[in-house]
């Protein structure tokens, strides 16, 4: 049986925002959902105020509203480029993906959902198990990692944040360094501790599986 337990609080999580999200709930998401719709409905709504001859727009509230439409359209086109940059960068390193029911999954991505079964066959296939990487962008939360390319992290660090025990414990035996950090220069055992998941920062403290 398993013996993590969960934070009850704590503050800004020491991972991206692509990770915080596998842990909020259903409604959390679908609200900030809404959000993100009703805000790109205003600027939908603003282009076509800024479009109508007669729209009665003061100076100042016309220009307000043109570096409003502007700076997204900057934002979108930026996304864009980390999105295609990440997914060259995730093509480029060869023996990281495995073939499975849902697809190719690669080793970060196994990390993250815990698949075991995936981590091993990326493992015999020579994956680097200490490399830093993230879930391929162009199949596992892209839409979230797109902004977020520059974070990279070893499988074990990924397996950690997540708090899947199975998988740490198959990394740790396969010779998964405990002290290489992510990108923003925390380890695996960081990440366990921040999230509460006592049962990993023992495996990763200890000097051995459990």
């Amino acid at each position: 049986m398993s013996t993590t337990a969960h934070a009850t609080s704590m503050g800004p999580l020491p991972y991206p925002n692509a990770l915080q999200s596998r842990h909020t709930t259903t409604e959390q998401r679908q609200i900030a959902a809404a959000a993100v719709r009703a805000y790109q409905g205003t600027l939908e709504q603003e282009k076509v105020l800024l479009q109508e001859n007669d729209a009665l727009l003061s100076e100042e509230e016309a220009g307000r509203l043109q570096r409003r439409v502007d700076n997204q359209a900057a934002a979108d086109a930026t996304a864009a480029q980390f999105r295609d940059r990440a997914c060259k960068v995730v093509a480029s390193v060869p023996g990281e993906q495995h073939q499975s029911e849902g697809g190719v999954i690669d080793i970060f991505h196994a990390a993250c959902d815990g698949d075991v079964a995936a981590l091993d066959a990326c493992l015999r296939s020579a994956s680097d198990i200490n490399a830093l990487g993230q879930p391929d962008p162009a199949r596992y939360n892209g839409f979230q990692f797109k902004q977020r390319w520059l974070f990279r992290a070893p499988p074990l660090v990924f397996a950690a944040a997540f708090g899947r025990e199975e998988a740490v414990r198959l990394l740790l035996e396969h010779g998964a360094d405990p002290h290489v950090a992510s990108t923003t220069g925390l380890r695996a055992q960081d990440y366990a501790a921040q999230r509460g998941y006592s049962a990993i920062v023992l495996m990763l403290t200890s000097g051995a599986p459990q």
